[in-house]
């Protein structure tokens, strides 16, 4: 037994080390790439929110006057006449996560709001594998900062780290019952669905595990944030989240989800996203009251692979894959087996490759996308008793 102790630990020493080069290497890509440029490397998107700031606060709607920025690059100058395609509240939000500031200023700005939220995940993940000792709390900080898409996702200035950041502080927030933390967490949610398509259904967990407090919270501050947004573009919330469904079909054959190129191939595009948003919403109910009672990690980990499938989503959208692969970590290292390890190395393999967008593209790395991400999540399921088990937070069920 000591001999396999051994094998074991020199096997999770070079797996960490592994991840945690990879990990020092994409990150310093990404925060390069927003800061100083390098490369070919543009924040783009970063760019495409600011201008949507500017001329919100200049009491022009972005949803109609496109994008006029000169700088854009002839990639993307399409979304010179393009309109956003966010919902209102995302235009209030974009305010705080990219305000109208000098360009320069800006980008800076973003890149320290970035490297906050890269340091909550790395504490969140640490603070998770708290009862699997301190190299497992090392590999799972190593294994989510090694996701590739994070550094892609910092390099355009996209939001998905930050609202993987969010989640998680809300996530650790809930553990304890009080109606403050409630509220702060309902706040951070909000925040989060500055990214619909992703913090949407976490919203939907707060109401199936009954914190009310976290629900209203969410949904006073998007009411707000679309009250703001609405004011200032010279419009009303409905008009503009209607208007958001509409642009967003010009964006829609640019997802990384095969299930929308699926449905897309056969229903015209209304039919087929709410198809996918009905199946994806029912999926997540069902799974969601079987597990009420159990591990919220578990849960959350639902939420961000049913996420991942039941609307549009780009490879910069899959940091929050960071919920399932903790939970997965957690069962191999307390009770490991072959297919907890296997399943756990599949799963990082999808998401620690170096691929760039036109990989991502491929049908078949989105069908193996599917097909991982799915058996990774049924593997969690049969595993909630060894995950809700963990030391440092035997109340974690809620």
């Amino acid at each position: 037994m000591p001999i396999q102790r051994a094998r074991k630990s020199i096997w999770t020493t070079r797996l960490l080390i592994g991840l945690g080069v990879l990990a020092v290497g994409y990150l310093s890509l990404g925060f390069g790439a927003l800061g100083f440029g390098l490369g070919r490397s543009y924040p783009i998107d970063l760019r495409l929110r600011w201008t949507e700031s500017r001329l919100l606060v200049q009491h022009v709607n972005p949803q109609i006057a496109g994008h006029p920025d000169p700088e854009l690059s002839k990639t993307h100058q399409a979304m010179q006449q393009l309109g956003g395609s966010y919902p209102p509240w995302a235009y209030a939000t974009g305010l705080v996560l990219t305000p109208p500031l000098p360009w320069n200023a800006t980008r800076w700005y973003a890149f320290a709001l970035n490297a906050l939220a890269a340091g909550v995940l790395g504490w969140w993940c640490y603070t998770v594998l708290g009862g699997a000792g301190s190299i497992g709390s090392w590999l799972a900080v190593a294994a989510a900062f090694a996701i590739f898409p994070i550094a892609i996702c910092i390099s355009y200035g996209q939001y998905s780290v930050i609202v993987a950041a969010c989640v998680a502080v809300a996530e650790r927030l809930l553990s304890r019952p009080a109606a403050g933390r409630q509220m702060a967490a309902g706040l951070l949610i909000g925040l989060a669905c500055v990214k619909p398509q992703l913090a949407g259904l976490f919203v939907l967990a707060l109401a199936i595990e009954r914190q009310w407090i976290a629900v209203a919270s969410c949904a006073g501050y998007l009411a707000v944030a679309s009250g703001i947004a609405a004011w200032l573009a010279g419009s009303s919330p409905v008009t503009m989240f209607v208007t958001s469904m509409r642009e967003a079909a010009a964006f829609s054959f640019l997802s990384h989800n095969i299930l929308t190129h699926w449905a897309l191939a056969v229903l015209p595009f209304e039919t087929a996203t709410l198809l996918l948003a009905v199946a994806g919403f029912t999926a997540a109910v069902v799974l969601l009251l079987m597990t009420r009672q159990r591990s919220r990690l578990v849960r959350w980990s639902i939420c961000a692979v049913v996420a991942m499938f039941w609307a549009y989503r780009k490879h910069y959208d899959v940091p929050l894959m960071i919920f399932p692969m903790a939970a997965l970590l957690i069962a191999a290292i307390k009770a490991p087996s072959v297919r907890r390890w296997a399943v756990f190395l599949a799963l990082g393999a999808t998401l620690w490759l170096p691929i760039r967008d036109a990989q991502w593209e491929l049908a078949a790395v989105q069908i193996a996308d599917l097909a991982v991400w799915v058996v990774a999540l049924l593997v969690l399921l049969s595993s909630e008793r060894t995950i809700r088990g963990r030391a440092q937070r035997p109340s974690y069920a809620n």
